[in-house]
């Protein structure tokens, strides 16, 4: 534990270090990344360098040299990078709402409901009620798990129908609480209130922590690049507000286990499904690298027949641990190190660090202030999930840059008169 510690000091002070001399403001995309790591890989990193925590039957010991070595080498190319992270120019987004803006706010929101309306609608005929509306949560944990694994099994473009119950909802959610910041009025607080809600109910729809947190995640983001709201009580009122809904969430999982120890054993699965999995998935894929040796690309995607003899990693893993068909990406470190051993965290870094350079001058030029921020909420929280996932799972997926610009066209798209 000695190596947990001594890693999960020197993180915290650099992300001291990162906040006092405000290099998320310098630099929003990185130092989102930078805290996606530290939070969803280091912190939970315990499950791993004590394996005694994991909720699960294994008998598996996770912890590795190569394990603790991946994070170390991570947060030292971290650290390298701080003196790239002052020379670059900070995004500018102040919005100052007029007349005209709210008009063109108010359509522009008028469109996001109506494309995601028609998104669900569609999945509903082709595919039924979304699994949270119908399932039984006195299954348990594990058997709800393995049900969601299988209806998502059976449903293609799946992609498509997460930006309509997902993505535009949040839109939705955050247009109306700018608004609300801005023209303070019942009518407006009202329409950011239900939409909130009605938001919050579709991102439990398949049943994933992810949309939920995300939405938490991208309105405390507006609160400080719109609003400059970084202050302690801020961040301890979101703070609150997050573990209030994770226990909720929650507590749906575990309706169905033993109720003697349910709250110690709810409190356990929180912390694990948060933090421990992650760094889970990347001690597993060293695992494989150890049995299998590295894959030299052929954990990427094969689009085009670079990589015939490709290996879902993904799915190894999840059979691994649970011993039945799913999905459990290892991070985007986990990736680069299955593919190319300690070489592929300097390459993943540097993909990183041009992608987001790339993504923020563009952001930068566009003139709209709204699209600015939905932009900027959708690649930050793409930057926060390489900590859960691939490149080519968030900044490299090509689907986050169609569904950009859809979005950008929508707001271009003229009312039919």
């Amino acid at each position: 534990m000695i190596e947990y510690l001594l890693l999960l000091s020197l993180n915290l002070i650099l992300l001291w270090y990162l906040y006092i001399k405000k290099i998320y403001i310098r630099n929003p995309f990185i130092s989102i990344y930078y805290f996606g790591f530290i939070t969803l890989n280091v912190v939970g990193s315990v499950f791993v360098y004590n394996s005694t925590l994991i909720p699960y039957n294994l008998n598996t010991d996770f912890y590795t040299s190569e394990f603790n070595n991946i994070l170390l080498i991570q947060t030292v190319i971290f650290i390298i990078s701080i003196p790239f992270l002052f020379k670059i120019k900070s995004i500018k987004l102040n919005i100052k709402i007029n007349a005209k803006d709210i008009q063109l706010i108010s359509s522009f929101n008028l469109k996001i409901i109506f494309v995601s309306l028609l998104i669900i609608t569609t999945f509903i005929i082709n595919n039924g009620i979304p699994v949270f509306y119908v399932i039984d949560f006195n299954i348990g944990s594990t058997n709800l798990i393995e049900n969601r694994s299988g209806f998502f099994s059976s449903i293609e473009n799946f992609w498509i129908y997460k930006f309509g119950f997902y993505t535009l909802p949040l839109y939705s959610t955050i247009i109306f609480y700018i608004k609300y910041k801005y023209i303070k009025s019942r009518l407006n607080l009202s329409l950011f209130i239900i939409t909130f809600l009605i938001t919050i109910l579709l991102s439990l729809s398949f049943l994933h922590k992810t949309p939920l947190i995300f939405l938490l995640i991208s309105l405390f983001i507006v609160k400080v690049y719109v609003f400059g709201d970084f202050k302690f009580n801020s961040i301890l009122s979101f703070i609150i507000i997050f573990i209030f809904f994770i226990y909720f969430l929650y507590s749906i999982y575990y309706m169905g286990n033993e109720k003697d120890g349910y709250f110690n054993e709810l409190t356990i699965g929180i912390l694990n499904r948060i933090f421990g999995v992650y760094p889970i998935g990347l001690s597993s894929a060293v695992l494989y690298t150890k049995a299998n040796g590295f894959l030299y690309g052929n954990a990427m995607p094969n689009i085009i027949g670079l990589f015939p003899d490709s290996v879902n990693i993904s799915k190894w893993i999840h059979y691994y641990i649970f011993s039945f068909d799913g999905d459990a990406p290892p991070p985007a470190i986990g990736y680069s190190y299955v593919n190319f051993g300690y070489i592929g965290l300097f390459i993943n870094s540097l993909v990183i660090a041009l992608t987001s350079y790339i993504l923020l001058s563009l952001i930068n030029i566009l003139s709209n202030k709204i699209l600015k921020v939905l932009l900027l909420i959708t690649f930050m929280t793409a930057l926060i999930n390489l900590s859960m996932s691939s490149l080519f799972d968030t900044i490299l997926d090509p689907r986050q840059y169609v569904l950009s610009i859809f979005l950008i066209f929508l707001y271009n798209l003229k009312s039919v008169r």
